[in-house]
């Protein structure tokens, strides 16, 4: 049996063995080191992220085929310090940002209870009824408290005629570029987090075809018993 070098590791069956143990190795090595840098994030900032995060809260919500649907969007502070923020640009896409998913008919970022509440707001030119941006502004900072977590924006969507699931993103490279910071003496960086909204019948529909199938039933049964 022979045993010729390949990469500077052994070949044949002496060679495999060897080989596969160091790939075992650079395994277990690269998994300690995710460990490691996955220990340190969360003793730095309370989180693997960085700064702070834009997501959907909660994550994953359903909403009926209709009009006036809400979902709102948090703003979280992932780190043990806060920020000081005097305006954002908040870009939002559903579906494919075109032609498919539930539309979009407002962007609220100053209404009670979020976090740029009573300050300015203005629409951002170039979106459609799918893809929109807004920016809001203050003249004086808002503070994002460390590890605080905030509603950001309260989106309304018509979603009637559609059904199913379409993706949420906070971004839009090729119309309306992507939400940012534009404002704020000690600004954090952002990680987008896109999610998926589900749209399920309202129900209305429900009860519609529980009647329709109950009607059914007894015709049947009605229809059998004069047979």
């Amino acid at each position: 049996m022979s045993v010729g070098l390949v990469n500077g590791v052994g070949s044949g069956e002496g060679g495999n063995t060897c080989s596969c143990a160091a790939m075992a190795l650079r395994g277990q090595i690269a998994r300690a080191l995710l460990l490691v840098g996955v220990v340190l994030g969360l003793q730095a900032g309370g989180s693997v992220w960085a700064g702070a995060s834009i997501l959907l809260s909660p994550p994953g919500p359903s909403i009926n085929a209709a009009a006036g649907q809400v979902i709102d969007v948090a703003l979280v502070n992932n780190d043990a310090i806060q920020y000081d923020l005097s305006g954002i640009t908040f870009v939002v896409k559903v579906g494919d940002g075109v032609s498919s998913g539930p539309t979009i008919d407002s962007i609220d970022l100053v209404g009670a209870g979020l976090f740029f509440e009573g300050n300015g707001q203005t629409p951002v030119g170039g979106g459609n009824d799918r893809t929109k941006a807004e920016t809001a502004f203050s003249f004086s900072d808002v503070t994002l408290s460390a590890s605080q977590t905030a509603t950001l924006a309260r989106i309304t969507l018509n979603a009637t005629g559609t059904l199913g699931d379409f993706d949420i993103s906070f971004k839009e490279p090729n119309l309306l570029n992507q939400t940012t910071i534009v404002q704020g003496s000690n600004a954090p960086a952002l990680t987008l987090q896109d999610g998926v909204i589900t749209v399920v019948p309202e129900p209305a529909t429900y009860y519609a075809v529980f009647s329709l199938l109950t009607f059914g039933a007894v015709f049947w049964r009605r229809r059998s018993k004069n047979a």
